[in-house]
């Protein structure tokens, strides 16, 4: 996914031996889920070098962290294993105007 070019992205990143990574990863893949036909979603392991460069971009020191865009930008980001109501929150106004 180029985020540039996405009018609105979600990204997730992760380090697989985070520990509340592996706790987040399987509730938000399920939230995701829902959204899936409105917004383009990517879970990224920093731990690979191409992604750590897009964590940097992006302002990303701690995972789990989840950074919505918007063009390419950040517009918000979660940090750490938020709760589901807040990740469905942030979704839910990042999607807006799309049916789910």
């Amino acid at each position: 996914m180029n985020l540039a070019e996405e009018p609105v992205a979600v990204v997730v990143f992760h380090h697989p031996q985070c520990g509340h990574c592996q706790e987040f990863l399987p509730r938000a893949r399920h939230i995701f889920e829902r959204y899936a036909g409105c917004l383009p979603i990517a879970v990224l392991d920093v731990s690979n070098p191409l992604y750590a460069q897009t964590a940097n971009r992006l302002d990303v020191d701690s995972t789990p962290t989840t950074v919505v865009t918007r063009n390419g930008s950040p517009w918000k980001k979660l940090e750490g294993a938020v709760s589901d109501e807040e990740l469905e929150k942030t979704l839910a106004k990042a999607a807006r105007g799309c049916e789910l």
